[in-house]
């Protein structure tokens, strides 16, 4: 088992007289040298979204075995979250690298001196940023009277 330690440094005054905490240490534990073969075909076929029965069936394990790993086994359940926690990790940091693209296409798009183009760009900004909710006030109710 390999465990890969963290340690942030100290609070920082922020001369507020408050403080920004650090995250506690954290403790990342690789599990994959603990599980055989078969479980670790299993999380790769999870992870790439096969259904469970065909998980099972692929590493040729019955559905109950593959429940236990699941939900008894702490070296499965463990790798499991840890690589699912990198995927995300991984696709958040992409999406951010995209929004910053798409956000400049859009502005080179708002330039175009063809109207239709800078048009469509404009209302696909306004509709991303939602404020056709926030600017067009709602009709008033008349008193019931």
């Amino acid at each position: 088992m390999t465990q890969v330690t963290h340690d942030y440094p100290p609070s920082e005054n922020r001369g507020d007289g408050s403080t920004s905490q650090p995250p506690a240490t954290e403790v990342v534990t690789d599990n994959s040298m603990l599980l055989d073969e078969r479980q670790r075909v299993a999380i790769e076929l999870m992870l790439s979204g096969a259904s469970l029965t065909s998980v099972a069936q692929s590493v040729g394990i019955g559905r109950k075995t593959l429940y236990r790993w699941r939900t008894d086994d702490p070296a499965f359940r463990g790798e499991l979250q840890r690589r699912r926690s990198e995927i995300l990790d991984s696709s958040v940091d992409r999406f951010r690298d995209l929004l910053g693209k798409s956000m400049d296409l859009i502005e080179t798009q708002l330039r175009d001196p063809y109207t239709i183009t800078s048009l469509r760009a404009a209302r696909t900004l306004l509709t991303m940023s939602g404020v056709s909710k926030i600017a067009v006030p709602k009709p008033e109710c008349p008193a019931a009277g």
